[in-house]
């Protein structure tokens, strides 16, 4: 009888971050520096190294093994830039040698020669932008300073003279270029135009307030940058950088490098700093190093300068918000209007994603009967954007929660009762629903305990009379001001491309004493949640379960980090695995294997195609109150207090909660100031209890703080902060503004009471 074949023995890699990429280091290894375009625009036709020592190599496009271009989203990038440069500083290749100084030296002193006809056509292309009546660089009307700078500087990033060459060709750019929007209508802009609505909405009777806002994601200098450790070994690349999905780096090695996947082996490492370095432009810089590693057969370690971390790898995108908002005499939202333009460089494979959160996040929880919100993304000469899942939602409640704040105080209102009366609808139906609770319970407990209602009326007072009073505020007693803001923080959100990915786990229950959970490693906030919510419906001791993180290969997940760790989505499949369990465990052999995956009649509580429903699996609410204290000599802020209330469904453990508050905290107060770190004295923490599904708390620190922030120092120096993060050059000419401003409103008066003097004589 023929003996059964053995079946291979069936490789698994850890998925859990370990360590950081930059302390992996080899013997043999070799630093790695990359060639970037010096221009804006224009055709590269060659690039040379002059005197390239040995065992130092140059690897550019035509070396990659695989395509050098690969599809991320069913957008095409490339490895290494051929061709037309998009924008300053593009990647074009990427230098490797035993000595980082020498290396970095020869990257400096890389040429790189243009087409002639692409820098004639891309000079054309400047020319013909500044040609627009607003400013006719032709003579027929004098262009401001401003026009004159910027026409310079885009000179200026064109190639120079002595780098081009004679060939034919023509720069394209989609500079400009509309890749994503979205909008939302109800009422009177639902069924006429946006014209004929507002002749009718903005009538007798109506306030109208406006303005813009815009919040710029900022990160720590002292977090490590981005960059990778790579080692092709024993015929199998292995990987070590940040990734937030290890699933699409594989994807896009193996496209690059030709590779098949269970030759790619990722090692997910720590990130330092406040926000990931993004989700697909890692996966890009990752393979390029991975490449020379691939092509030299020696590992290679390229670490990013912080110059370049700055330039090339900032959180986010930057969105402005414009506000035109109605609101009747008894402080009713009659309708709202928001158009928002993200800047998504010169492109960005998820931004619809991005367009399609900033949209529902812009509504909050409020419902004015008239509703228009138009949202879109567009390029620029900019580098290209990343997505960050976990702070998409931050910059639209900080331009939306300043706003109302902002109309609150002009109207005299209770900035808590305004909000309350804005957020019940007018009508039954409202495209959007956000499953929150609480509501009124969170916005009470932060105006008690931060004792609002009688600080912020004093502080106005106060500040108005110090505006109009005409003494001198850079030797006043130091100002203050309170602010105010709510936001809800969505967990398991129903969308497209990277929440679209399946989010399952598994279970199992080999012995009392051994409970196996096979995941994407979460946090340990969350790991620790799972063995307690495991342990109470298996009844078995924390300690008997175990996280397991391995995984072959070929079967890695497809979803992104940020989603494995959604604590309701996630939660909610580990309890009914649990309980699976639980049924069969007394009756069925050992051992017992449960996998879950979250039901299609839960994701169709949101339509993506009518962008209507229910968004989110759960979403925790939270309201913080912020008293600031402005020094008028040195201009530093200071945090007097900090109040947060947040009700988030069911807390498993209050203890770590607040840990996971007070380090997002002091995360965000390395923000909101340029340069500077703003000191708080005192921080607060309430939770509301209920045993509601559990919901993520620590994007709403992100979410809240912003907003509050910006409205105290806005009522301390009697003039609306619109951006943010500050500088003390931004507050002292705001300050001087609003003298300027005061002094004119004072005139006015006085001129109107003389006439009217003048009148009655």
């Amino acid at each position: 009888m023929a003996k059964k074949k053995a079946e291979p023995e069936i490789k698994t890699y850890s998925l859990e971050a370990k360590d950081f990429y930059s302390d992996y280091s080899s013997p043999n290894m070799l630093y790695g520096c990359l060639i970037r375009s010096p221009a804006s625009t224009g055709k590269v036709e060659r690039i040379k190294i002059p005197d390239l020592p040995e065992n130092y190599f140059l690897f550019t496009a035509k070396d990659i093994p695989g395509s050098n271009k690969v599809t991320i989203n069913e957008e095409t990038f490339e490895i290494f830039s051929q061709g037309n440069v998009s924008y300053k500083g593009e990647v074009l290749g990427i230098i490797v040698g035993d000595n980082l100084e020498k290396v970095e030296e020869l990257a400096e002193s890389a040429e790189i020669s243009f087409d002639i006809d692409s820098l004639e056509s891309a000079f054309l292309s400047v020319e013909k932008k500044y040609k627009h009546p607003a400013i006719n660089i032709s003579g027929k009307r004098r262009p401001s300073v401003a026009d004159i700078k910027s026409l310079v500087e885009e000179f200026n990033d064109l190639p120079s003279l002595d780098t081009v060459q004679t060939s034919r060709g023509r720069v394209k750019t989609d500079e400009g270029k509309i890749i994503a929007d979205r909008t939302i209508r109800t009422g009177l802009y639902k069924t006429t135009s946006i014209e004929k609505a507002e002749l009718e909405l903005f009538s007798e009777g109506i306030r109208e307030f406006s303005g813009t806002r815009e919040l710029s994601q900022v990160d720590s200098l002292w977090q490590e940058t981005s960059g990778s450790f790579c080692s092709w070994t024993k015929n199998e690349l292995h990987v070590y950088t940040a990734t937030k999905w290890a699933y699409l780096l594989q994807n896009v090695l193996s496209q690059a490098l030709n590779l098949p996947e269970e030759k790619i082996i990722i090692h997910p490492t720590k990130t330092s700093g406040m926000y990931s370095n993004g989700i697909w432009k890692n996966a890009v810089l990752a393979t390029q190093i991975a490449a020379a590693s691939f092509l030299t057969g020696k590992p290679v370690k390229l670490v990013f300068s912080q110059s370049e971390e700055n330039d090339f790898m900032k959180p986010g995108v930057i969105s402005t918000y414009s506000f035109r908002t109605g609101v009747t005499e008894d402080g009713t939202i009659n309708s709202m209007k928001i158009e928002v333009e993200v800047d998504a460089g010169i492109a960005n494979p998820y931004a619809q994603e991005i367009i399609d959160r900033i949209v529902i996040a812009s509504i909050g929880l409020y419902k004015p009967e008239n509703l228009y919100i138009y949202a879109k993304a567009v390029t620029s000469s900019e580098p290209p954007t990343s997505i960050y899942p976990r702070i998409i939602d931050a910059q639209s409640f900080f331009a939306l929660e300043s706003h109302i704040q902002e109309i609150a105080e002009k109207l005299r209102i209770h900035p808590n009762e305004f909000r309350l009366k804005n957020m019940e609808p007018r009508k039954k139906t409202f495209p959007v629903s956000i499953p929150v609770n609480s509501v009124n319970e969170v916005l009470e407990q932060s105006i008690k305990e931060s004792d609002f209602n009688r600080k912020f009326f004093s502080f106005k007072i106060n500040a108005e009379k110090r505006a109009r009073s005409n003494s001198n505020t850079f030797f006043a007693l130091p100002l203050r001001g309170i602010g105010f803001s709510c936001a809800y923080d969505g967990s398991g959100y129903f969308g497209q491309t990277i929440y679209s990915c399946d989010q399952k786990i598994e279970v199992t229950f080999n012995s009392p004493e051994d409970i196996v959970i096979h995941s994407m490693k979460p946090s340990i906030v969350v790991e620790n949640i799972w063995k307690k919510v495991a342990s109470e419906i298996l009844q078995v001791e924390p300690s008997a379960i175990h996280i397991n993180s391995d995984f072959p290969a070929k079967e890695i997940p497809n979803m992104p980090e940020e989603t494995s760790s959604s604590i309701s989505v996630m939660t909610y499949l580990l309890s009914k695995c649990c309980h699976e369990i639980q049924k069969k465990r007394f009756h069925s052999p050992l051992p017992l294997t449960a996998k879950k995956a979250l039901p299609p009649s839960i994701k169709n509580k949101w339509n993506n195609e009518n962008f209507s429903g229910i968004p989110f699996h759960a979403a925790s609410f939270g309201s913080v109150v912020i008293e600031v204290e402005l020094d008028p000599y040195t201009y530093m802020e200071k945090i007097k207090g900090l109040w947060m209330t947040v009700s988030c469904g069911q807390l498993f453990d209050k203890k770590a909660a607040e840990r996971t508050l007070k380090l997002a905290i002091q995360q965000e107060l390395l923000t909101l100031v340029e340069n500077s770190k703003v000191k708080c004295e005192s921080i607060n923490l309430f939770f509301i209890n209920s045993e509601e599904t559990p919901g993520q708390i620590g994007e709403l620190v992100h979410n809240t703080v912003p907003a509050a922030f910006a409205s105290a120092l806005s009522l301390a120096l009697s003039t609306q902060i619109t951006t943010l993060p500050v500088s003390q050059s931004l507050i002292y000419e705001e300050i001087k503004q609003r003298e300027i401003e005061v002094k004119a409103e004072i005139n006015q008066e006085q001129e109107a009471l003389s006439n009217e003097n003048t009148n009655e004589n």
